[in-house]
């Protein structure tokens, strides 16, 4: 009998031995995560979810801790020490939501981290360590979910993207070890927030919009744009170039609100601003952003009829009067409007307009001289860079990028042969017609605008050598001046070709070459032919761009 009793009391240690191992055992952990799409420029980027899902039944040590390690620096707000880290037994945690102050869940099978013994806490730069401070059990399918943290994707720019690596320290690693099957997981990829279209012309993007000073169409009042998607067809015109900004991926540009779901926990006071600088602008002109450039319908007369973006009025103003040639001035826009599940593009409208917009005909302003470039910069900026900021983004750029040109009106005129040698003379006749109005129409936009100027000839040597020029007195509008080339200063005892810049449109030449110059028997040679009109521009290379006998 005694025998018996000890039998079964050795049965009962065994029993109570086996049932202790089974709980004593470690706890190892499988993990899945939702990689999230980040701007390669932003600062403070939402990582995605971590889930790790205990495999078996086991329990974590006291003073236990486990660790995400993200491999860029976490940039949450420096009180957020309590991440959206939650332990949940395969049960859906309803009740209040946590984060930065924690409150009781509802649920009693929700371990909340962050009160009593366990905690969750960031941990040099770039590190989220969970720590149990008591003894806690766990069944398989348990699981520990990590959220909202923001991470600098800026600085992963050269990867491409985001991980972050679990490891456990086991306090009693012998008996309970904390192991993992898959310790490293993506949490984010990188890309460009967007892309950006610079001048925006009928159903194509031209090349850069040309403005001439002795022509420029101007209003009664500043030109302004319908509130529409996009530009349409029929309010195209030369005052105008464009800039359009389209979304890489659906949450690229975001509003207060938006962002705040992306991270719940924080508390981010600023959305997606686009920042649009134009440089270059000489002194004399304006430049006007032309209205609201987006409604929440596009219109059946839009290019496109994509998603839209909706953005807030420009800051600080709609339109500057340039009164320092070349000051940057730059316009703000707020994102009020953003559909993050699909990709979106807005189009903004600029124009260019005299300072005074006091007639409808077309006026002339200051003379540039050379060329005047127009260039447009867009950045993806922040409302601000304070510290308690959640969204940011380092400095990016798009541009510099010539949107227009700016020129004087000129003609340029190409003589293909003249000659003041021997006996051999060259007369020359240059005709102003910029006052035409039979032949351009009175009053209108593209009608003739009468202009004064002077003509610059330079004549370049049959053999080589040194080209010579003079300039011809003005020439007034519907007026024409004639000469003998053997009398302007350069030209005598002079053979080869001559190239003609007037300081105004629609200048016409006409070139008659003799011979018998001081002799009795005077010419018996005559040949004149009308000058080549040289298109303003490049130098022609292709079709359409050739030297013509027309203007």
């Amino acid at each position: 009998m005694k025998r018996m009793t000890m039998k079964f009391m050795a049965l009962a240690l065994l029993m109570v031995a086996g049932t202790a191992s089974v709980f004593a055992q470690g706890v190892a952990f499988t993990s899945t995560s939702l990689p999230r799409q980040m701007r390669q420029e932003g600062l403070t980027e939402t990582a995605g979810e971590v889930v790790l899902t205990a495999l078996n039944n086991g329990t974590i040590p006291a003073n236990s801790t486990v660790d995400f390690v993200f491999s860029v620096a976490i940039t949450n707000n420096s009180t957020a020490v309590t991440n959206n880290i939650s332990l949940n037994n395969n049960v859906t945690c309803s009740g209040p939501t946590y984060g930065l102050v924690p409150v009781p869940r509802v649920d009693s099978n929700c371990l909340v981290i962050g009160l009593g013994p366990t905690s969750a806490a960031l941990t040099g730069s770039n590190t989220v360590r969970l720590r149990f401070s008591v003894l806690t059990t766990l069944q398989a399918g348990d699981q520990i979910n990590l959220s909202s943290v923001r991470v600098n994707a800026n600085s992963a720019i050269g990867v491409g993207s985001v991980t972050v690596t679990m490891s456990g320290i086991s306090s009693d690693p012998a008996s309970n070890p904390i192991t993992f099957t898959d310790p490293q997981r993506q949490v984010g990829v990188l890309s460009a927030a967007i892309t950006v279209n610079f001048n925006h012309s009928a159903a194509t993007f031209n090349p850069v919009t040309f403005f001439r000073t002795c022509a420029v169409p101007n209003p009664t009042t500043p030109i302004t744009l319908p509130a529409i998607n996009d530009i349409p067809l029929a309010s195209d015109n030369p005052n105008f170039f464009f800039i359009r900004v389209t979304e890489v991926f659906p949450g690229a540009l975001t509003t207060d609100a938006q962002e705040t779901t992306f991270s719940p926990f924080q508390d981010p006071d600023s959305g997606s601003l686009l920042t649009i600088t134009i440089a270059g602008v000489p002194a004399g002109w304006s430049l006007a952003f032309t209205g609201t450039p987006i409604t929440s319908t596009p219109a059946a007369t839009n290019r496109f009829t994509t998603a839209t973006i909706f953005v807030g009025a420009p800051t600080p103003s709609s339109t500057v009067d340039q009164t320092v040639t070349g000051t940057g001035q730059s316009f703000t826009f707020a994102i009020t409007g953003s559909d993050v599940s699909a990709v979106e593009r807005v189009t903004f409208a600029f124009a260019l307009e005299p300072t005074s917009t006091s007639s409808t005909t077309p006026l002339s302003v200051t003379a540039v001289g050379a060329p005047v470039n127009i260039q447009a910069t867009v950045q993806l900026t922040p409302i601000t860079t304070t510290d308690d900021v959640v969204v940011r983004f380092a400095a990016n750029q798009f541009g510099p990028t010539t949107v227009a040109t700016i020129t004087d009106c000129t003609t340029r005129i190409l003589l293909t042969w003249v000659a003041t040698v021997a006996d051999v003379e060259t007369g020359v006749a240059l005709n102003n017609t910029s006052s035409d109005d039979a032949a351009f129409g009175a009053g209108t936009t593209l009608g003739a605008t009468a202009q004064n100027g002077t003509c610059t000839l330079t004549g370049y040597p049959s053999a080589g050598g040194t080209p010579v020029s003079f300039t011809t007195a003005t020439i007034n509008a519907g007026s024409s001046l004639a000469f003998l080339l053997s009398a302007t200063t350069g030209f005598s005892n002079f053979t080869g070709y001559v190239l003609t810049v007037c300081n105004f449109e629609a200048a016409h030449a006409f070139a008659f070459i003799t011979n018998g110059r001081g002799t009795v028997t005077g010419p018996t040679l005559a040949q004149g032919y009308v000058a080549n009109i040289i298109q303003p521009g490049t130098r022609p290379t292709g079709a359409g761009a050739s030297e013509s006998l027309g203007n």
